[in-house]
């Protein structure tokens, strides 16, 4: 659902066909804008493009899944006029010639899914007030990615963003803390808006504070409190804190992570929740490569629904990049993972081993090795190919994922 102010918004934030003919020169250093029309045509403007082929091989499938989709997204964001900004992104998503797999609509079930489905969508349409010192008003359609987008993310791994209908309030200090509040009143998710779970009314309330740890991390609080209509998940509050950076250790730095929550149902929820959130993770760098020994919990229970869920998370690089965790299991998750990743000829290398296994009980889930290789040429060009390998013990079935991808953005 479009909102009425991206409704309103959106024929004030598009060039007119002369601008088009004849585009205006970059504003000089130092003036600020003479006119809303001199602030569109002088503001900024972006294309991205991104190819992907996707293989995905599930067991007890009658077929493999294979898509090859080209995402592209166009953007204009405006000059400052009068302490106001507007911005505007247009996404589309196509078949590049492939497109046998399961896009979650068009009914062949024979084969995996893979959620890039084709079609076109208002992405983003957004004005930003900062006219008051020190705090920033923005209202619309926008990507939020709250800390590590562990909670609260766009999910930019898939190919169309998830986005979010809302009113955000950012206080900053620079160098000190800085604060944002949002409320969410719809969320455009990744299975696009064709899809009965791809647009979502909300009624949430998105807190998160973040503050640095001198200079080598930083210290993060929050409390999102989710009502999705659509999604037919219970009402919660998450209340929680994380912080990350470097400390020296017998004159080696030894990179640190740690993060605790936890969820309770809040409002009209008709069930009982309250589940934990642990994450902990330390790495070091010996030559050109950094290893990392990481452990992260979900708690579950018996009872159904009385589980830790992230359904606003930008969830694929946790838990795995077969994505066999996007849900959590109804006795949670404990995932402990190994990990590498350096620079080898100018390519950027990554390799993740996990362990999988029932929060409760104790029930072995399985294994699974991710492996990604990624180069930025001298044009530009970012290309990056990679796979992963899950191993079912006691969930899911064996699963091979692999991907080839390049991107490139002007």
């Amino acid at each position: 659902m479009i909102s009425p102010s991206v409704i309103l918004l959106a024929p004030f934030l598009l060039p007119c066909p002369q601008d088009e003919e004849q585009p205006q020169a970059p504003l000089e250093v130092g003036r600020a804008p003479a006119s809303l029309s001199e602030a569109l045509t002088t503001g900024k403007r972006w294309t991205d493009l991104r190819l992907r082929a996707e293989n995905v091989d599930e067991a007890g499938m009658d077929n493999r899944s294979l898509a090859m989709t080209l995402r592209g997204a166009v953007g204009l964001e405006s000059a400052t006029y009068k302490h106001f900004t507007f911005g505007i992104e247009l996404e589309g998503i196509t078949n590049f010639g492939v497109d046998t797999y399961n896009d979650t609509l068009n009914g062949d079930t024979s084969r995996p899914i893979i959620t890039d489905r084709s079609g076109m969508e208002l992405n983003q349409a957004w004005a930003h007030y900062g006219g008051v010192r020190g705090y920033t008003l923005r209202l619309g359609r926008q990507k939020l990615d709250l800390g590590n987008g562990r909670f609260v993310g766009s999910e930019p791994w898939r190919q169309n963003d998830r986005t979010f209908d809302a009113v955000t309030v950012t206080r900053g200090v620079p160098g000190r803390m800085k604060i944002t509040a949002a409320y969410v009143y719809n969320v455009n998710g990744v299975t696009s808006n064709s899809s009965p779970l791809g647009d979502t009314e909300s009624s949430s309330l998105l807190l998160h504070a973040s503050s640095p740890l001198g200079d080598r991390g930083v210290a993060e609080a929050y409390s999102y409190e989710l009502d999705l209509d659509h999604l037919l998940l219970p009402a919660t509050r998450t209340v929680g804190a994380r912080a990350e950076g470097e400390v020296d250790i017998l004159g080696k730095g030894l990179d640190f992570f740690v993060e605790f929550a936890n969820q309770r149902d809040r409002g009209d929820n008709p069930g009982r929740v309250d589940a934990g959130y642990a994450h902990l993770s330390l790495g070091a760098q010996f030559a050109a490569i950094t290893y990392k020994i990481g452990h992260e919990i979900l708690q579950g229970s018996n009872v159904p629904g009385n589980k830790f869920t992230t359904p606003l998370g930008s969830v694929h690089t946790f838990n795995g990049l077969a994505d066999m965790f996007v849900t959590t299991p109804m006795l949670g998750l404990d995932d402990t993972y190994y990990s590498m990743h350096g620079d080898w000829g100018g390519f950027q290398i990554a390799a993740t081993y996990h362990q999988f296994a029932s929060y409760r009980s104790s029930q072995d889930y399985g294994t699974e090795l991710d492996l990604t290789l990624t180069k930025v040429l001298a044009s530009g060009l970012r290309t990056g190919l990679g796979s992963a390998d899950y191993k079912a013990d006691g969930f899911g079935v064996d699963t091979l994922k692999a991907w080839v991808w390049m991107a490139y953005s002007f």
